[in-house]
């Protein structure tokens, strides 16, 4: 009998390692459609995104989400395709590039000088959990440089959720890129009202 038992808590395992197994993991990238861009919204200035700052609690790949503000849990099998500052970063890139705010936006690898440095500090990229409602949370510290001067031309800091429809890290990405683009359109605003 206890034999029969061992063998039959055995093969449990087996299924259980092959179930798990099976499921793998899964990887989320954020995505902006590309604006349309007007001539005269277009700022003639050459951009470079510096290498972002991030909070430690979000300083690695796995899907952070809270139920409370006072505990972090990540998801096991949920996690962004890049770290969270590359992820960022690679996702202003591509939407500022593809829209063509900029006369261009560079790498940090690029042989051009830039004109104008974005400098950014993530504070949140998660889901919350508020009143058994479930929310995607971006928090971020943007400031934009004048590379000659060295003067801050405008600071856009925001923290803000929006609702997605329930706890699953699916349902993260699309919320998080709408926020983002969002405010980037935002910081377009602000430079060319600024001059």
């Amino acid at each position: 009998m206890e034999a029969k038992i061992k063998k039959t808590h055995y093969l449990l395992c087996i299924v259980l390692l092959m179930f798990w197994g099976c499921i793998g993991l899964h990887y989320y990238d954020l995505y902006i459609t590309p604006a349309k861009v007007e001539n005269n919204v277009k700022i003639n200035k050459t951009l470079q995104i510096e290498d972002i700052e991030t909070n430690m609690a979000f300083w690695h790949q796995r899907i952070l989400y809270r139920k409370n503000p006072y505990q972090v849990q990540y998801f096991p099998l949920n996690q962004w395709a890049k770290m969270p500052g590359e992820l960022i970063k690679d996702t202003i890139i591509h939407y500022y590039r593809n829209s063509s705010f900029f006369k261009k936006v560079i790498n940090d690898n690029s042989s051009i000088t830039p004109e104008i440095m974005m400098r950014i500090t993530i504070d949140a990229l998660e889901m919350l959990q508020k009143e058994k409602q479930w929310y995607a949370h971006l928090a971020l510290y943007i400031e934009m440089m004048d590379v000659k001067t060295e003067k801050t031309l405008l600071t856009h800091s925001f923290d803000r959720i929006m609702q997605i429809k329930g706890k699953k890290a699916r349902y993260l990405p699309e919320k998080i890129s709408e926020i983002l683009q969002q405010e980037l359109l935002t910081i377009i605003k602000k430079l060319r009202m600024s001059g």
